[in-house]
């Protein structure tokens, strides 16, 4: 399995649960849901930061310790993910790939354990850092699909349509830019 098909499996089991939260406990819901936007608020403003060296340094070497460990693991990786995430370029895809580590080992024995929600929206957040706009919107659909009242979803898509936009306006101008250069060499040419 790819890991577009975990997300798609992942979304499709927090539906069913969502639906059954709905026949028995309305109010333990909506507090979780709340829950979740304020955290995914926060999360998305921490990822939007930049990171300083020092800063990766350290959730590295927590990391590394964590896991040679076997404790805390999980969060240790989210924290360390975060930070790529915010670093360059190279980082972010090392940061993705943490993150989908992180939904393909997913264990309950940790306490403190890390959201696979929150994991997918990073996903999408480092794919979005990375320019690659459409698997961005393909895990942030289907964030939506689940929970559609998400801020920060909201937020990241909004982003990543503006950037699509911007870039298909500067497309625009360069073909127009190559028309128009074209046109005027050839009526330079046919002048006599």
């Amino acid at each position: 399995l790819r890991i577009n098909d975990y997300v798609l499996i992942y979304l499709n089991i927090t539906e069913i649960f969502i639906q059954v939260g709905r026949l028995f406990d309305f109010s333990l819901f909506f507090e979780k849901l709340f829950t979740f936007i304020e955290e995914m608020n926060r999360l998305l403003e921490n990822l939007s930061s930049p990171v300083s060296q020092k800063e990766l340094q350290n959730a590295e070497r927590k990391f590394m310790s964590n896991y040679e460990k076997h404790s805390s693991w999980r969060n240790a990786a989210f924290e360390y993910a975060c930070c790529l995430l915010r670093s360059g370029a190279a980082d972010v895809r090392n940061g993705i790939r943490l993150f989908e580590d992180l939904l393909e080992t997913n264990d309950n024995d940790d306490v403190d354990e890390v959201t696979n929600d929150q994991c997918i929206f990073c996903m999408a957040f480092g794919y979005y850092r990375i320019e690659e706009y459409a698997t961005s919107l393909r895990i942030i659909k289907g964030l939506l699909e689940v929970k559609p009242h998400c801020k920060a979803t909201l937020d990241l898509q909004r982003r990543v349509n503006y950037e699509v936009t911007l870039r298909r306006i500067k497309s625009a101008l360069w073909v127009a830019g190559g028309i128009s250069i074209g046109m005027l060499s050839v009526i330079r040419y046919l002048r006599p």
